[in-house]
């Protein structure tokens, strides 16, 4: 039943990715399979006109050499042909697999920007992905193999079955002596690779990063400067054992399958010469047929240990890896719970709102706290709404519910009306992150990525680089032009630099609702007064939502949300919450302490 169940995961498996590889390149992929049937056919057929070859000559001396030679000339023309035909077939499916891998990789890369931010949180999907990864690069080289196994090898093996069934029906049966073995010992591999896949994923993820902590330009210089390379090196290279321990293990309980299977191959093998001299000497075949089959086993034998250890092996291998791809591809791309997906469109005054949270509770996979507990929270369309909080509070967890990027455990989250556990809706907002990236790409690159569908026009590149208060005369004449990485030749920003371009580039987006998550966490704070009165302009008639550390910053707020231990505990103007005396007046009077003091 195993077995039965594997066989059916295996034909889900292709039959997923055949129609991935036929849309990128039909024609060319239909070429292959054509001349990959005829290749398979010309190997068989090159054993029938060798029989009648022989035959012909062991009769020349009495019936004449014409016949030698019209077979001779026959199987000249075959050998030429199967050549052709061999080389017009690995041609098309080279053309196939470079078509079909970037499709493969296409459809990889599509799917992981539907998924739900969330996801990434999740260990076992990071696994998955990991695994896809290495699937999508494996893919094409899986299908090529399928394709072959089904338009050359098939055919090939049943025209030899019913040729060799004609000449003797024991020798027929007695091939499957050689193929079932080596078939076996395949499925057993198969098996044992997928485990070993599986169970290596997540080591092999832990291994990349641990590398990455060592050699890449994000870490490299805390690294060194702290000592810390032999600390990771340590972890590397634990992580890198127990793949090489996962992978020998694997090795060594399939050489061991190999060795019991080849002797069983080998005695089917003997036993086939046996039955075919026997055939001859009994009569069942003619000497041109045992010259033939005698002339073409070696070639049949070779053929199926090609099919079983080299095609099959090369399947069993790829199989697992090639399985996550598609098993990923499959994962659902937003999961809601039917608990929270209220009926209805809303309640009266919904047209003035533009996000509303009630009752939201919300936990990170595997935490065992949640960041947010019973939040009820309405933004009003037009209105600009601070959030603040100690660290840890909340604050940047409110903000990605609130955006539907995260779907709450429980409650319900609505963006202009629209649940977010059913609705994405990211085509309407623009955000600035605190931890925002650094491309390495040009200047104009950098802002247009925001809004890529967007006819680009300097105008508008213009403005967002002033209300980021960005000059162009920063970049020494290059302009929109200017390149943002030493490593292709530019320049490299400082940290307030590249913040103030991240801020233009969430400008840039066409929205009606703008998040900033700490926008001005790397702007020196007597620098940021300025870009502030810049943010009030910016949302003046849009909907805002700003959460931050920086209590000054909140006055150009219509509201505040004060956040502690995921609760919002406080809520009302700079001057109520002021007075109330509460939480934000103490926050508010430290920092302000702390700037006078400075």
């Amino acid at each position: 039943m195993k077995s039965l169940g594997r066989m059916k995961e295996f034909v889900k498996t292709v039959a997923f990715i055949y129609p991935i590889t036929f849309k990128r390149c039909p024609g060319v992929f239909l070429g292959g399979n054509l001349f990959g049937v005829l290749a398979g056919l010309m190997i068989g057929i090159q054993t029938t006109v060798m029989a009648a070859f022989f035959d012909a000559v062991s009769v020349a001396w009495a019936n004449g050499w014409k016949k030698v030679f019209w077979w001779g000339a026959a199987m000249g023309l075959v050998v030429i042909g199967n050549e052709i035909v061999n080389g017009l077939m690995n041609y098309f499916l080279d053309c196939t697999n470079k078509y079909s891998e970037l499709g493969y990789k296409m459809r990889l890369h599509e799917k992981a920007g539907k998924l739900s931010p969330i996801d990434y949180e999740k260990p076992e999907v990071l696994d998955v992905l990991e695994k896809a990864s290495k699937g999508a690069a494996q893919a094409a080289r899986f299908m090529s193999e399928v394709t072959e196994l089904f338009t050359v090898y098939i055919p090939y093996l049943l025209y030899m079955g019913i040729y060799l069934f004609l000449a003797s029906h024991v020798l027929a049966v007695s091939m499957l002596v050689i193929f079932i073995p080596v078939v076996i010992n395949q499925a057993i591999r198969s098996h044992i690779f997928a485990g070993a896949e599986e169970a290596a994923a997540g080591k092999r993820r832990k291994r990349d990063y641990y590398f990455s902590c060592i050699a890449d330009k994000e870490y490299i210089k805390e690294t060194k400067l702290l000592g810390e390379s032999g600390f990771f090196k340590g972890k590397f290279s634990k992580a890198l054992q127990d793949i090489i321990c996962i992978e020998h293990e694997a090795e060594k309980k399939n050489n061991f399958w190999k060795v019991v299977m080849a002797v069983i191959t080998l005695l089917g093998y003997s036993g086939v010469l046996f039955l075919l001299v026997y055939s001859l000497l009994k009569g069942d075949i003619q000497v041109g047929s045992f010259a033939a089959i005698f002339a073409s086993i070696d070639m049949m034998y070779g053929i199926m240990c090609e099919i079983v250890e080299g095609r099959l092996g090369s399947l069993a291998s790829n199989y697992g890896t090639v399985k996550n791809l598609t098993d990923f591809l499959r994962m659902p791309e937003k999961e809601a719970d039917e608990k929270m997906q209220e009926s209805g469109h809303g309640q009266e005054g919904e047209a003035e709102i533009s996000i509303e949270l009630k009752n939201v509770y919300f936990r990170y996979p595997g935490a065992e706290k949640e960041a947010l507990k019973g939040v009820n929270l309405v933004v009003r369309k037009g209105e600009t709404l601070a959030v603040v909080g100690e660290n840890g509070a909340g604050k940047s967890s409110l903000m990605k519910v609130m955006m539907g990027m995260y779907v709450p455990e429980k409650g319900v989250v609505r963006f202009n009306g629209s649940n977010t556990a059913k609705d994405q809706h990211y085509e309407k907002i623009s955000a600035v992150f605190q931890r925002y990236q650094r491309y390495r790409m040009s200047l104009e690159d950098n802002i247009v990525i925001s809004d890529p569908d967007r006819k680009v026009e300097g105008e508008d590149i213009s403005m967002a680089l002033c209300k980021a208060d960005i000059p162009l005369s920063t970049f020494s004449g290059d302009g929109y032009g200017a390149m943002l990485s030493r490593e292709f030749g530019g320049r490299e920003l400082s940290g307030g630099q590249w913040q103030r371009v991240a801020i233009a580039r969430g400008i840039y987006r066409r929205h009606d609702i703008l998040f900033l998550d700490e926008p001005t966490a790397a702007i020196d704070p007597l620098e940021e007064t300025e870009l502030y009165h810049r943010f009030e302009e910016m949302c003046r008639g849009k909907t805002a939502v700003i959460v931050t550390h920086r209590m000054g910053c909140t006055k150009i707020a219509d509201r505040i949300v004060v956040m502690k231990d995921g609760e919002a505990v406080e809520a009302g103007t700079h001057q109520e919450l002021y007075e109330q005396g509460g939480l934000y007046k103490r926050y508010w009077d430290m920092q302000a302490e702390n700037y006078v003091e400075g």
